[in-house]
C-alpha cells in the first residue's frame, strides 16, 4: 500500500487543498527490498545528474551570447546552426561517436555525444532568446546571492511572458476570474523545456517543430505518389526488405538511384540534427516519438 499527496481544489470555496490519496499494488515481487535500493541508488545521482545538467546548459549559454553578440557587430548573419556549428569548431568537438570495439562501447560512445549536443542546443537556444528578446524583458540571470534558487545563466523573462493568465481570487479566497490577464512583470525563471518555445515566438521558426499532417481534401498527386514510391522501392531493395538479403555495394546501381541516396543521407542527417535539437538523443527516438503524436492516415486522407 502506498500513500501520496495530490493538490486538489475545494468546489465550493475554489481554495486549494491537499488529498491523500491510498493505492494498492497490484503486485508485491519478492524482490522488492533489492528493486528499493537499486530504484533509490540511482535516484539519489539522478537529482546530483540533474543540478549539474542545468549547470551545463547555463554555462554554455553565459559564453554563447557574447559571440552573438560579436557576430551581430561585425554583421556576420546568425542562425541556430551557424551559432551550433561555432560552438563545435571552438570546442573541438563533432557529434560523431568515436568508434568502440563492441557495441556497448558504441552505444555509450553514441549517447555521450547525444548528452553534450543536448547541452549546447539547449544553451544556444536560451542565449539567443536571451538577446533576441532584450527589448522585451529577456535576459540570462547574473550571479545570484547565496540561497538563491536561480541559477546563474538561467532565462529570465517577465512572469506575464512565463505565464499569460493568473487565477484570480478575493481576499477570501474565492476564485474571481481563472483566466484573468497576468500583468506582473517581475523577472521570472523561464523552464529549460519552456525555452524552445519561448524562442520561436521571439524568432519564428528558429527551432523545428512536428510537421503539419495532411489536411482533409488535400491528397498527394499521382506525380508526387509514385516519387515516393520510388524512394520506397529503393530503400527496400538497399535493406533487403523482399530478398532477405541487405545490398553489400551500389555497383549495380544507375546514377538515378545514387542520386535517390544521396538525398535520403542528407534527409537522415537532417533529421538526426533535427531530432537532437528537440531533446531526442537519435533520429529514431524521435520519429517513434512523432509517430506516437501523429494521426492515423485515414483520419487525415
Amino acid at each position: 500500500m502506498t500513500k501520496t499527496n495530490k493538490t486538489g481544489m475545494n468546489a465550493k470555496t475554489g481554495a486549494a487543498v491537499v488529498i491523500e490519496v491510498v493505492s494498492e499494488a497490484a503486485f508485491v515481487p519478492s524482490n522488492a527490498n533489492d528493486i528499493a535500493a537499486v530504484v533509490a541508488g540511482f535516484s539519489k545521482r539522478a537529482k546530483k545528474e540533474a543540478h549539474q545538467f542545468l549547470q551545463d546548459v547555463n554555462s554554455i549559454a553565459l559564453v554563447t551570447y557574447p559571440m552573438i553578440d560579436e557576430m551581430v557587430e561585425s554583421k556576420v548573419p546568425y542562425d541556430k546552426g551557424l551559432i551550433t556549428g561555432a560552438i563545435h569548431a571552438a570546442a573541438g568537438f563533432t557529434t560523431t561517436p568515436e568508434v568502440a570495439k563492441d557495441a556497448q562501447g558504441q552505444e555509450v560512445n553514441a549517447r555521450i555525444k547525444s548528452f553534450v549536443s543536448m547541452r549546447i542546443n539547449r544553451g544556444v537556444q536560451a542565449a539567443m532568446a536571451a538577446y533576441v528578446g532584450k527589448d522585451q524583458g529577456y535576459h540570462l540571470a547574473p550571479k545570484q546571492d547565496e540561497g538563491s534558487k536561480i541559477m546563474e545563466g538561467s532565462l529570465l523573462a517577465p512572469n506575464n511572458k512565463v505565464k499569460k493568465t493568473i487565477v484570480d481570487k478575493d481576499d477570501e479566497g474565492n476564485i474571481i476570474d481563472d483566466k484573468a490577464l497576468n500583468t506582473d512583470t517581475h523577472p521570472t525563471l523561464v523552464p529549460q523545456k519552456s525555452v524552445p518555445k519561448h524562442l520561436n515566438i521571439l524568432l519564428p521558426g528558429s527551432v523545428s517543430e512536428r510537421p503539419g499532417a495532411v489536411k482533409a481534401g488535400q491528397g498527394k498527386s499521382t506525380d508526387a505518389t509514385s516519387a515516393l514510391d520510388g524512394y520506397e522501392t529503393l530503400m527496400d531493395s538497399v535493406n533487403g526488405v523482399n530478398s532477405g538479403k541487405p545490398m553489400t555495394g551500389f555497383a549495380d546501381l544507375d546514377r538515378s538511384a545514387i542520386r535517390k541516396l544521396i538525398k535520403i543521407t542528407q534527409t537522415a542527417k537532417n533529421i538526426h540534427n533535427i531530432a537532437l535539437t528537440n531533446d531526442c538523443d537519435g533520429a529514431m527516438q524521435y520519429l517513434m516519438k512523432m509517430l506516437d503524436n501523429s494521426k492515423d492516415e485515414a483520419a487525415v486522407a
